[in-house]
């Protein structure tokens, strides 16, 4: 779920939310999240991810530098 975004050149945050059948919360252990411009073959700032509650992250400074096709990683 986006809460800020996506915005050109500004971060953006998203609400990552990890569930298993039926619905019940997941928490995935640590992980990250990259912006990747495969077509470019760069990526972005780096981003951070912040732990809310149990299956729930918010993923900060999602900045696409440059219009295009983005992989989130």
């Amino acid at each position: 779920e986006w809460i800020l975004g996506p915005r050109a050149f500004e971060g953006g945050e998203l609400k990552l939310t990890w569930t298993n059948a039926p619905n019940v919360p997941l928490d995935p252990g640590p992980f990250r999240v990259v912006l990747w411009m495969p077509k470019h073959g760069h990526g972005s700032a780096p981003t951070t991810v912040e732990r809310l509650e149990e299956g729930v992250y918010l993923v900060k400074n999602l900045a696409f530098v440059m219009a295009g096709d983005w992989d989130l990683r």
